[in-house]
């Protein structure tokens, strides 16, 4: 016998989880972004002066304009560490990038992405040779580089223009290029410290040495580096921080799903840590486990039910099922 629906049992399962914030722009932009702490570094000071530009509004100059301003919109998300616990949150401006016009505002935005195989094969190599995995994340990573295209962004409320003016984008603002460029900005600058880019996956990167190699493996904004000494490993991290800025992670220990575990006698990879959302995010953390999906004999009828409100979570649940299943 059930004590509460299942809406406030799921309710009771979200008090222990991570809200995301909300915030309503009626004031100042400024108002709402505290001073950071002396070791980080915003995109806001990072990023070159002239990253944006206020120019005057395309559609406000003809009624039909090939650079029309495209919207803008907050993203919020909660960074957790590798063992579940917050480690900060984040709020993000950005550019509507999903108003955008094949043609009109980008040619092409396919960007590679390691494939999870390749992933697994970079980690049994590491284990076989003993040799040290360290972790890097490259900050505002979609704000490097420099847009070919011009593209023009309504300015933010709270962002004092004047009338009839928006803002130009001279970096990627979560734009649909946005990770193809990146990409592209990764690839030359590991190609001008010596590191060739392997035929079978395009996110693995090795540097012959007299001792052996030096391999790199990204995905996305998430770098994985393999060498034999942790000396090399640093002259590496040197390198990328001095054109990028990174945020040093350390020994790999949790990367697209996958909990990393090292000792003398292996690297074990766990999913427990994503598993477990999953079971929260749904309200089932105080459900019994089953040997079976469905009960056997179970007869499937056309349903009756009305269709969901909103299919997203139902959608939002099967995708990440499917990745589940196929990791590790």
């Amino acid at each position: 016998m059930e004590l509460w629906s299942a809406s406030i049992d799921f309710f009771l399962t979200l008090l222990d989880s991570f809200p995301l914030p909300i915030i309503s722009l009626t004031a100042d932009i400024d108002d709402y972004i505290p001073s950071p702490p002396p070791s980080e570094n915003p995109a806001t000071q990072s990023s070159p002066p002239s990253s944006t530009d206020t120019v005057r509004n395309p559609d406000s100059i003809l009624p039909i304009c090939r650079n029309r301003a495209i919207g803008y919109k907050w993203v919020y998300k909660v960074k957790l560490k590798d063992d579940g616990s917050v480690e900060r949150y984040k709020a993000r401006l950005v550019a509507k990038g999903y108003t955008q016009v094949e043609g009109v505002d980008y040619t092409d935005r396919l960007s590679p992405v390691a494939k999870s195989a390749m992933v697994r094969l970079f980690l049994a190599n590491a284990t076989a040779f003993k040799w040290p995995i360290d972790q890097i994340d490259i900050n505002n990573a979609f704000l490097q580089g420099h847009l070919e295209e011009e593209i023009y962004m309504n300015a933010p409320e709270g962002y004092h223009v004047a009338l009839g003016m928006s803002v130009n984008l001279s970096f990627r603002c979560m734009v649909k290029q946005a990770s193809q460029l990146w990409n592209q900005e990764f690839t030359q600058s590991l190609d001008a410290y010596g590191f060739k880019q392997s035929k079978h996956d395009h996110c693995l990167f090795f540097k012959q040495m007299d001792f052996g190699f030096i391999g790199v493996l990204v995905y996305v904004d998430d770098v994985l580096i393999m060498e034999p000494t942790e000396d090399l490993i640093s002259q590496v991290k040197v390198y990328l921080d001095n054109l990028f800025t990174i945020k040093d992670l350390g020994c790999g220990r949790y990367l697209l799903g996958l909990q990393i575990a090292r000792s003398e006698l292996g690297t074990s990879l766990t999913q427990k840590k994503y598993t477990m959302g999953i079971i929260t995010d749904c309200g089932l953390l105080q459900a019994k486990s089953a040997a079976t999906p469905l009960p056997q004999g179970l007869k499937l009828h056309s349903s009756t039910d009305a269709h969901f409100d909103d299919p997203e979570p139902y959608r939002r649940l099967v995708g990440r099922l499917l990745y589940l299943s196929s990791l590790p």
